[in-house]
């Protein structure tokens, strides 16, 4: 399953029909006609954000859980991956994520003043992340960097998005419970932000 939230990405027409057989996608939109299921999943942000001294709102976070309990009730394998709208996305990078079998992670390109947001990998083994805004997180990683596999997920009943500026993705990946052992490192061992067969 595929969320992506908050923009619009057009695959059906230029994707293996195989693919959009089994891929998923809630694109909610402002203004477009979305049916009372598709609303029931996507909950408004908490009121107390609303109020003028909250300067840094998080972004996405009911969106993401309404998606993230959609997949809890719906949904028992797969993938998802959270887009992020401020990326674009080359469409080999969902045949990258659907070998995800717990948490995987992959670079992510033209993101902060650094250009780049990866895990680093030396001698294909962990060794830390390279991001423009580390700022204390235990995941430094752009929404985009990571994907989780269903059967993963629901063994993490807790797992959710904290309504946290700044700290949504470090917060959900945390909420995961996950141990290096469940870390999976994708792109060649995130030395390739997108993939060319030629």
């Amino acid at each position: 399953m595929v969320i992506v939230n908050r923009c619009q990405i057009s695959i059906s027409t230029s994707c293996p029909r195989e693919w959009s057989d089994n891929m998923k996608l809630c694109i909610p939109k402002k203004g477009t006609v979305v049916d009372d299921v598709m609303w029931s999943v996507l909950p408004p942000m908490p009121k107390k954000f609303h109020d003028p001294k909250y300067k840094a709102k998080p972004k996405g976070v009911a969106n993401r859980n309404g998606g993230i309990d959609w997949i809890r009730n719906h949904a028992t394998e797969g993938v998802f991956y959270m887009a992020d709208d401020d990326n674009t996305y080359d469409i080999r990078l969902f045949d990258e994520i659907r070998k995800t079998k717990t948490v995987s992670f992959f670079p992510v390109g033209l993101t902060t003043s650094y250009g780049l947001s990866t895990p680093i990998l030396k001698d294909g083994k962990f060794s830390g992340w390279y991001d423009g805004w580390i700022a204390n997180r235990e995941y430094p990683v752009d929404m985009a960097g990571f994907a989780v596999a269903v059967p993963f997920l629901l063994t993490r009943p807790k797992a959710v998005m904290p309504y946290s500026a700044g700290y949504e993705e470090t917060g959900f990946l945390v909420s995961l419970n996950i141990s290096k052992g469940d870390l999976e490192f994708l792109a060649d061992n995130c030395t390739k932000v997108s993939y060319n067969n030629d």
